[in-house]
């Protein structure tokens, strides 16, 4: 969406200008309150990851992100079995963004994962994995 672009400008030149301490609120949006509450080690262990990366790199990153066209006008293209999966604390694709985008999709499945935000795969890694393993198991090919 265009408010997401200009969140992500904003985030370029808030790494230009602060550098990588900018980002500590924001990494700990991607993570549900639950997480953030329950799990401080996993929290952590991101942060500490994201501060090795280069700050012009990450500003880069952002900035490609913000500046990509939108696609989803593709998304009734789609002719693949596909499974979208989302976190219900997600702010940055929220449940309703995400329920659209499977809603485009021609048979998509959609899967609402409780307790998590945005990084739902770290976040419940064993009910993400599940919901993986029963979507590839429906395509018959496992």
């Amino acid at each position: 969406s265009t408010e997401q672009a200009e969140r992500r400008k904003k985030t370029v030149l808030g790494l230009q200008n602060e550098g990588i301490n900018f980002l500590r609120s924001r990494v700990l949006d991607l993570f549900s309150k639950a997480i953030r509450e329950t799990n401080p080690e996993l929290v952590n262990k991101m942060w500490n990851s994201i501060q090795k990366f280069p700050v012009e790199g990450l500003a880069q990153i952002t900035l490609g992100m913000a500046l990509r066209p939108d696609r989803t006008g593709l998304l009734p293209q789609i002719t693949v079995p596909t499974l979208v999966v989302c976190g219900e604390e997600d702010t940055v694709s929220t449940p309703a963004e995400m329920r659209d985008i499977a809603g485009s999709i021609p048979h998509a499945e959609f899967n609402l994962i409780p307790r998590a935000g945005h990084l739902s795969p770290l976040e419940q890694p064993e009910l993400v994995n599940a919901l993986i393993r029963k979507f590839i198991v429906s395509l018959g090919t496992a």
